[in-house]
């Protein structure tokens, strides 16, 4: 069956910010095999290990989002035709400075959107995140008001509200999609999904907390799908923010329960890992609007998304193992 993607990107340059990170190298993967030019911003010193093995399919370039000649410059030269903004700052619980999340998520955002100025883009998608909301007792919508709880959440609303102006004020074809709880190939080794996959597999014991926390799991192959799908209406609906989400939320103690039925009996250890402030028994995306408008929607159910995580990490356990490893060490 042929792909339906692969006309509208086969041989268009294509820019992406954040491609060494799990949902950015998942879409640098994707858009390799759709056959875009693909052309990647990171740091230097950024570690490549999810694109080391198709390091030489695409083009790198070190450039500051917050080097406005140097960024101009470079889209001038590329001209890309669709631009996926991931690069992003204060995700991580060890990445606690506002200071630094304000020049990434925030003035990265301003500059690059200024750099894009000159160049005539048919699509630009921002990444947001459903922290933007804020704790709320209903399903979660783009029309909500914005009540962000952490700087990280605080300083990507502002990086929405300014995709949103460039796009009111200039015409520019640019989204922004705030994305749930994505998870599958690639992920960090130490978030929850991996972290409980890789323990099973070893027969070890899982650390767990009393396991009511709720969230809206995204397969990440869904995720990648909604990314290129919004920057090909981004032109027709400028301006938009949509939810990257499932309408359904699960907590721990069923996406446990759901491994189960994959991998056999685990040796659970509830109660034996702190819950987290920001853990919440509540939380979940309506994902009407972006059905409705641009007609994406999660296609992978859990059980099946899980099973290809577990697939996928039984042959990259070594790896991970290395990568946790290297983290512990720091």
């Amino acid at each position: 069956m042929k792909d339906t993607l692969s006309l509208p990107y086969k041989n268009k340059p294509v820019l992406i910010t954040g491609a060494a990170g799990f949902v950015g190298a998942n879409l640098t993967r994707r858009l390799i095999e759709l056959g875009a030019r693909v052309y990647v911003i990171v740091k230097r010193s950024t570690n490549m290990w999810r694109l080391r093995e198709v390091e030489e399919k695409f083009s790198m370039h070190d450039v500051s989002l917050t080097d406005e000649k140097k960024l101009t410059e470079l889209v001038r030269k590329i001209k890309p035709m669709y631009v996926f903004h991931l690069a992003a700052r204060g995700a991580y619980s060890y990445q606690t400075d506002c200071a630094e999340m304000i020049e990434v998520n925030v003035r990265g955002t301003a500059t690059l959107l200024s750099a894009l100025r000159e160049v005539p883009y048919r699509g630009f998608v921002n990444t947001g995140t459903h922290s933007e909301y804020g704790f709320k007792r209903h399903p979660l919508q783009e029309i909500d008001v914005l009540e962000p709880v952490s700087f990280y959440a605080a300083t990507k609303a502002a990086a929405t509200h300014l995709t949103q102006v460039f796009a009111i004020q200039e015409k520019a074809p640019a989204v922004t999609l705030r994305l749930f709880s994505v998870y599958g190939p690639w992920e960090e080794p130490t978030r929850l999904i991996p972290t409980i996959i890789t323990r099973a597999l070893k027969g070890e014991p899982l650390l767990l907390t009393q396991g009511r926390e709720r969230r809206d799991h995204v397969y990440v192959g869904d995720t990648v799908e909604a990314y290129l799908f919004s920057a090909l209406s981004a032109a027709k609906h400028k301006g938009a923010v949509f939810n990257v989400c499932s309408g359904r939320q699960y907590a721990i103690r069923e996406v446990v329960a759901t491994l189960e039925k994959i991998v056999g009996k685990l040796d659970k250890r509830w109660g034996t890992y702190p819950a987290r402030s920001w853990d919440t028994d509540y939380w979940v995306g309506d994902p009407t609007y972006m059905a409705r408008t641009i007609g994406w929607r999660v296609t992978t159910a859990l059980e099946e998304g899980l099973k290809e995580t577990v697939e996928w990490l039984r042959v990259h356990e070594k790896e991970y193992d290395r990568k946790v490893k290297r983290q512990k060490e720091k």
